[in-house]
Parts: structure tokens; C-alpha cells; sequence
């Protein structure tokens, strides 16, 4: 045994360690798996070389090692490319076809040429053993171009991938592997191939040249922790699929990564290097409240332009990252909100414009009904004076006309009035006092006196009423238009109204029940629209204002209105809320 020999015995270790190493870091992993393998191809390299190397061997003995040598040398290129693909995320790419021509297909080929003496000739007596030659044929020529391609193909895919990843950790590991795989290539293609083709022997075989690459793939591994990479690179892709942006700060609050929707957010897309808006999106994440050592951040809004120019609204929140109980720096995410935004801004204004738009209608109704009131009793109360003074001189037809058009006036009066009456909540800002809606009820029933004994109606109360916060009169004038409606739809049947309520604790539900017609249950709503009337005229009188004041009322209370019926000629039941006085 000579130097030589114990140097590939030592490469032979080293190889076994490292598939050993390789195993143990991450069992579970498929790129482990694959690493391994091409660790083990070099480590059969070794013992191959650790044969051939010595000057003892016999010619017989070195022809089958060197035939056994090339699995080796001809399938690692194979897999050092797999492994590439798996690093650099790209298992896509590996179909079961494409998987099963780099493994077997192709190197499979290579080992046949070579068993066939197609590819290298044997044996050449050096000063350190035995020496295989590169025949002048064509499948050397092929295999260099084959391992050409593969090796550049790989150093592409780490290129595109040290571009594209976000974390720092891994474009220092990319380096480090290009760097030792580019010192391989060099090497070995003049010590294995060059020099070979040239029929000068070196004792310097590729298998130690590739302790670069390993040795380069072992240091990374333990200083940027390569393995435990494996699982954040699926995390990093999780994060990458989350919708929110997801920031990563260290312990001074500098940003460490972010994920493509928070590059995105700020305006740093996957067309630009990723790193390049870190500083921007620290500045952002600091004007958010978001410190190294500060309290823990929820929701907080922050509007700002991004990197392109867009305005964006976004809520940052963060949390603090603890690693071994100890403070390791913070997480942040970051939602946008900019449409949202957008949207309720609009709404709102959109709402202002509404309230204007009421405003100016209620004051309009006001204004309309109030002015107009005037000159329509002056048009009644001439009518009357006409009636009077020319009633003998009349024909009897002018006589009908007259008391159509008296009957139009009063009946418009009636509608400007009640009209006046709904116009007025709105209108009214006094302040609410403590209401006793018993004294209301008792007070609008001895209004409705002469109405209730024509009806022959029957108005009862449950119990004693509550005092309520509210404005005293327009709380009376509900109690008046539903003890009205309940009289005016009483059908057949001689009026029966109930008035009760019940606690319900910070306010109070008043219940007015009848016996009247009753209401189909399309018509719950309807009713409490403006001018609604489910009746025509020649039944039952009414300008359909009513409960449309009664609703607009209770609201304005803070309360609601709503009615029960079980059907037509099943009566009705009313109920409405008032806040409890305090």
C-alpha cells in the first residue's frame, strides 16, 4: 500500500460518514435519501481507487474494479442533478419518467458500454498501481457531454433558485455549492478527463477531487443548518401561499424574511430581488408601532404608498418569537385592508349623501305640507261660504260638485296633516324625559273618547304600564294611531283593544293586540311603509301615514315596531320597544 492508497482509503471514510451523517440529520426526507446515494457512489469510487492504486494488484483483478468503478462515475452526475432539483424545489420537474431515465436509463447505458470495453481500455502500469484510459470512440465523447449538460443544468437551477429565495440562509448555501461544485468540475474535467485523454496518469482520481463538494456540502450544512432547511423550505412555501404577508424580524428588529404576499403588498414583487425591499418594509412595519423590545401589536392600521406608488391600507400586528424561553425576535403579519377601506369610506360618504338627501326630503314634506295647509282651508272655507250663501240657486247637480270638491279638501287636509305629523319626528329635537306611558295611554283614550263609544269599543290595559325614556308626545301619538288603526280595521266585530308590556331588561315591550280583520304575512312589512295601503279608499278611509309615523317614531327611540297576525279575520298584535328610564 502507498500514499495514494491510503488517501482514497481516507476519502472512502469520509464518503461513509457522510452518508451516515446525511441519514441521521433527516431519515424522513426524500432529498436525504438522494444525497446518501451520491455519497455512496463516491465512497465506492474510493474503494475502487484504494484497489487500483497499489502496485500488487493483478491485471485481471483491475479490470473487473475498474468495470465495477464506472456505476460510480457514470451514474453520480445523474444524481448530483436530482439532488439539485429537490434542493432548489423544483420536484415537479421529476416525473416517474424523467426519474427513471436519470437514475437507471441513462447511466445504465454507460456501465453496459463500459462492461462491453467500449468506454474505458485496461490496464495501464503506473508508478502508484493501475490506470484505466478513455477509449478514442464515440460513448466517452457522449458521456462528457452528458455530464456537461447535467452540471450546468444543475448550476442554473441553483442560479434562478439563489435569486428567488428569500432567505438569506439559503442563497450562503447556494454559494457555498456552487462554489465547491465549480471547483469540481474544473478539477476533475483536467485531472479525469483532460489529462486522461492524453495518456498522462495522475494519481489524482475525481473521487477526492469530489471531497470539495462534500466538504463544502458538510460545513454549510452545519453552519446555516441545511437540513433542518428541508422543513422551513416547506414552511416557506406554506407562507408563501398564505393570502396575508408574513414578516420575520431578528432580535434588533431588522427583517429577516417576508413572504411573497408581504413583498408583494409593499411593492416588491417576485420580478425584483426580494431582499432589496427589506429596509422598506422595516421602516413600514416600525410606523405601525412594531418594535424590537416594544409590547405586543394588534391590528394597528397603517396607510402608506408602496414601493411602485399605490396607496395601501394594511393592519400590522406582532407578536414576540421565544426560543428557548428567550426573546428571538418577532413575527408580524400584515393584512390588507385597502379595498375594505376603500369600500367603507365609500359607504360612509355614501351615507352622508343619503342623510342630506333625507334631510332635504323630510324638510321638504315639512315645509310642503305645512305651507300648504293654509291656502287649502282658505279653498274649504270658501266652499263652505259658496255652499251657504248660493245653496237655494244652485242646481243640484253644481250641488254635487261643490261637496265633491269639499269632501277632496278635507280629505287632503287630512292627508297634509298627517303627513305634517310624520315630517314633525324627524323635526323634533327634544330632549327625551322620563315618559309614564300609563298617563299616555290613559290621556290618548280620553281623546278617543267619542270615537270609542261610536265604535262601541272595548280599551283595556294589563297591569300597570312603565315609565320609559322618550319624548312624552310623540309616545302618545303612537298609542293614538294604533288604538286608531285598531278601531278603523275592526271589520264586523265591535273593537276590542288590550295594551300590556313586558320587561326585557334595559328596555321595555309594549304589545297592542285587537280583534280586528287581520293581515296576511307578505303585508308584516308593507304596512309600515309611507302611503301603503293594502285597502281602497270606499272600505276603509285612511291616507297611509299612520304606522309610518309610528314606525319612525320607535326607531327614533332606539327602538323597533314590527306586528303578529295569524291570518285574515284573526285580529292583529302590534308590539314595539322603548329604552327602560334609567
Amino acid at each position: 500500500m502507498n500514499f495514494w492508497t491510503y488517501v482514497h482509503l481516507v476519502s472512502f471514510v469520509i464518503y461513509a460518514l457522510a452518508v451516515c451523517y446525511v441519514i441521521i440529520k433527516n431519515p424522513h426526507a426524500v432529498i436525504n435519501w438522494v444525497l446518501s446515494i451520491l455519497f455512496l457512489l463516491f465512497a465506492l469510487w474510493s474503494a475502487c481507487s484504494c484497489v487500483l492504486d497499489n502496485n500488487t494488484v493483478a491485471d485481471s483483478t483491475a479490470e473487473i474494479v475498474l468495470k465495477i468503478q464506472s456505476i460510480s462515475w457514470a451514474s453520480f452526475i445523474s444524481y448530483y442533478f436530482l439532488f439539485i432539483l429537490y434542493l432548489t424545489n423544483n420536484k415537479k420537474i421529476i416525473t416517474g419518467g424523467l426519474l427513471i431515465l436519470l437514475v437507471l436509463v441513462i447511466p445504465g447505458i454507460f456501465i453496459y458500454q463500459d462492461i462491453n470495453g467500449q468506454m474505458l481500455e485496461c490496464c495501464h502500469k503506473v508508478s502508484y498501481g493501475t490506470a484505466g484510459a478513455w477509449k478514442q470512440s464515440i460513448w466517452p465523447a457522449l458521456y462528457f457531454i452528458y455530464y456537461i449538460i447535467m452540471f450546468f443544468g444543475g448550476a442554473f437551477l441553483l442560479i434562478r433558485y439563489r435569486n428567488k429565495t428569500m432567505v438569506k440562509a439559503e442563497k450562503q448555501i447556494v454559494d457555498i455549492l456552487l462554489a465547491s461544485a465549480a471547483a469540481v468540475f474544473v478539477i476533475g474535467t483536467v485531472f479525469t478527463v483532460i489529462m486522461n485523454y492524453m495518456k498522462i496518469y495522475n494519481p489524482v482520481d475525481a473521487n477526492v477531487v469530489f471531497l470539495i463538494f462534500v466538504l463544502g456540502f458538510i460545513y454549510s450544512a452545519e453552519k446555516y443548518e441545511t437540513f433542518n432547511l428541508s422543513s422551513t423550505r416547506n414552511a416557506d412555501m406554506i407562507m408563501d401561499l398564505i393570502t396575508d404577508g408574513i414578516v420575520l424580524l431578528d432580535r434588533i428588529g431588522a427583517v429577516t424574511t417576508a413572504n411573497r404576499a408581504a413583498n408583494e403588498l409593499f411593492g416588491y414583487g417576485r420580478a425584483r430581488e426580494a431582499t432589496a425591499g427589506y429596509g422598506f418594509i422595516e421602516s413600514m412595519i416600525r410606523r405601525a408601532g412594531v418594535t424590537a423590545d416594544g409590547a405586543e401589536v394588534i391590528n394597528s392600521e397603517l396607510t402608506f404608498k408602496d414601493a411602485l406608488g399605490d396607496e395601501k391600507t394594511v393592519l400590522v400586528s406582532s407578536r414576540a418569537l421565544l426560543k428557548d424561553r428567550k426573546y428571538s425576535g418577532r413575527v408580524c403579519t400584515v393584512k390588507d385592508i385597502t379595498t375594505k377601506k376603500k369600500a367603507e369610506l365609500d359607504l360612509v360618504e355614501k351615507m352622508k349623501e343619503l342623510e342630506r338627501s333625507n334631510e332635504d326630503l323630510e324638510s321638504f314634506a315639512y315645509v310642503a305640507s305645512h305651507d300648504l295647509k293654509e291656502p287649502l282651508n282658505m279653498v274649504t272655507d270658501y266652499l263652505q261660504l259658496i255652499r251657504k250663501k248660493f245653496k237655494d240657486k244652485l242646481e243640484k247637480d253644481m250641488n254635487d260638485f261643490l261637496n265633491n270638491v269639499s269632501e277632496g279638501a278635507i280629505k287632503m287636509s287630512f292627508l297634509l296633516e298627517a303627513l305634517l305629523d310624520y315630517s314633525r319626528v324627524a323635526k323634533s329635537k327634544r330632549e327625551y324625559t322620563v315618559v309614564d306611558t300609563a298617563k299616555c295611554a290613559a290621556r290618548v283614550a280620553a281623546a278617543m273618547k267619542f270615537n270609542i263609544i261610536e265604535k262601541k269599543a272595548a280599551v283595556s290595559v294589563d297591569g300597570q304600564l312603565p315609565s320609559v325614556k322618550g319624548d312624552k308626545i310623540q309616545i302618545e301619538q303612537v298609542f293614538r294611531n294604533l288604538i286608531d288603526n285598531a278601531l278603523k280595521f275592526s271589520g264586523k266585530n265591535k273593537p276590542a283593544v288590550n295594551i300590556s308590556s313586558e320587561s326585557k331588561g334595559g328596555y321595555f315591550e309594549f304589545t297592542v293586540s285587537d280583534n280586528g280583520i287581520g293581515l296576511a304575512t307578505e303585508n308584516f312589512e308593507k304596512i309600515f311603509h309611507i302611503f301603503q295601503k293594502l285597502h281602497p279608499k270606499t272600505e276603509y278611509e285612511g291616507a297611509g301615514v299612520g304606522l309610518a309615523t309610528c314606525k319612525k317614531i320607535i326607531e327614533s327611540h332606539g327602538g323597533r315596531i314590527w306586528v303578529i297576525s295569524e291570518g285574515l279575520g284573526k285580529g292583529s298584535v302590534f308590539k314595539f320597544t322603548l329604552p327602560a328610564a334609567v
